[in-house]
This record gives C-alpha cells, structure tokens and sequence, in this order.
C-alpha cells in the first residue's frame, strides 16, 4: 500500500509499518480509514497509524476506556453475559454434584475448573482476534473472528506460554510447600520460608509478564512461525518491560478501586476495558498500526 502523500504522520514511527499495511488490505497509517468502517467508527477514531515500539501507558488506558465506551452493547453486554454464564455452570456444577461448591476439595470445583480452562483455550484466540479487528476498525461477526491466522498455532502457543509458566511459578511454590511440611510439628508454617516462596513467586510473575503475556496476540494478528513470534515478543517485551509492568500496577490499581466503590459491579466494564488496553499495549510494543483516537472524543 502507498502512503499518502504529505501523511501528517510520518514520523510516527515505522518499524514494521510497510509490513503491516502489506498484509492488511484497506489500511492506511495516518490518513484515511479502513474501507469497510462505518461513519460511527470514523467519528471516534481519526485512522490507523504506525507506531514506533514503544509503550505509551496513558494512551493504552484511554484507549482501552475509549473502545469499550464506543460499543457499549457488545463490550460490557457482553462481558455481563460471560460472567452470568460463569456463574450459571459453577452453580449449576455444584448442584448436580450434590458437594458444596465451596469447600476447595468438591468434586464441582474441580470439574469446574477444568471445564472453564479448556473452554478458555478454545475461546481465548477468537476474543482476542474480536479485540484487534476493534482496534483496526473491522467488522467484528462469527465469520472474521475465525479468520487471518492459523488456530492450531494459537492453541499451541497457549499450551506452550502456559508450560513454561507453571514451571517458573513452581519454583516459588516448592518454597511454600517447604514452610508447612517443616512447620507440622510446631502447628503451624515455617514463615520464614513461606516468605521467600512469596516473594519468589512475586518475583517470577513480574520477569515473565512482560516476557510471555502478548504471545498469542502475536499468532492471532496473523505472524507466523512460533518460533519467530516468541523471539520478536521476548525482544519487544524486553525493550518495554519497566513500562508493561507500570502500566499493569496503574490498571490494576484503578480497576480494583472502581470494582470497590461499584460494589463489584465495575466489574463488567473494567474487563472489557482491561482487554482493549491490553490490545493496545501489543500493538504499541510491536510497532503495528494502532488506531489514533481522535481528540473529540
């Protein structure tokens, strides 16, 4: 795809911009709109641009707010359906169990949770695939959620992120299973050790997440070779990572405070927006098209 000229944003930042337009047919970064956008999307966002690698906090959260806002139906609606669902099967679960649900030996969690993470393998390509076609101003249905990127290869960089993610993060729990074994004949955990295991723990959760997180979102936007992707996602995470963990501390902080003073019920809006936000961070480290939100907004 040529770029316009006298593109009010060159400049902007072109790591992989020329790549990006290539594989995505009806883009521009700077001027004009994807071809199949509506006059709604065009009165939110101003158009597609380049970025330059590296991470804007702010402007990941006001997009994350901004985006949610846009299609309130279908981002809070439907995070208020997901989360009935959740509760519906849990309860349901329980109750053909005939075990309390919440007794943390039950029969009904353990289905439970084992249910909900498969479903969530499954599911998680095409959520994320839904909040890159918000991000680049696509038609969002049952048919283009399904399609520009291999699903096998989603599936698998999950199990992989996962594997090698429970093996770090057991490290820190062999720590704490050390503190109550050693603290059994005094009645209680070593705390010393349950300390260390915490902090371990503490410790690893904030190396990968930078590292691992954006893994799949890098399949689901269509790069190929597993290999590639995690090396390039390792490298943009890396070269962003006090800003991906400084925007995770700033979210986090603020969602917990508006799911408090709403009673929890902040909660079918702080999700939809986490995920946004999310979906412009990986866009921003990566250096791919972001969409510029417009200013009156």
């Amino acid at each position: 795809m040529t770029t316009p000229p006298n593109n009010p944003f060159d400049g902007y930042g072109n790591r992989d911009a020329d790549k990006y337009a290539q594989s995505q047919p009806g883009y521009g970064y700077g001027m004009g709109y994807p071809k199949d956008s509506n006059d709604y999307e065009q009165a939110s966002y101003s158009a597609i641009a380049a970025t330059d690698g590296k991470l804007d906090i702010m402007l990941a959260i006001k997009y994350g707010i901004q985006a949610t806002f846009k299609r309130p139906l279908l981002w809070i609606g439907g995070a208020a359906l997901f989360m009935l669902v959740i509760a519906s099967i849990s309860a349901f679960t329980a109750l053909i169990s005939g075990d309390s649900f919440e007794s943390s030996n039950s029969f009904a969690e353990v289905i439970f949770n084992i249910v909900l993470t498969i479903a969530t393998f499954l599911i998680n390509p095409f959520l994320y695939r839904a909040f890159l076609l918000a991000m680049d101003l696509k038609e969002i249905n049952f048919t283009t959620v399904r399609e520009g990127f291999s699903y096998k290869s989603s599936l698998l960089i999950q199990i992989i992120s996962s594997l090698i993610t429970g093996i770090l993060l057991s490290l820190g729990f062999v720590f704490i299973l050390i503190s109550v074994v050693t603290g059994i004949d005094y009645g209680q955990p070593n705390w010393a050790m349950f300390i260390l295991g915490c902090i371990v723990l503490l410790g690893i959760t904030i190396i990968i997440t930078p590292l691992i997180s954006y893994w799949l979102y890098y399949v689901v936007d269509g790069q190929s070779g597993l290999v590639d992707v995690m090396k390039q996602a390792v490298e943009d995470g890396k070269r962003n990572f006090f800003q991906i963990i400084g925007f995770c501390i700033l979210f986090n902080i603020g969602a917990l405070l508006f799911i408090l003073v709403t009673l929890t019920l902040g909660t079918v809006v702080a999700l939809p927006v986490y995920l946004h936000a999310q979906t412009s961070v990986y866009r921003q480290i990566s250096g791919r098209g972001h969409a510029v939100v417009g200013s009156s907004q």
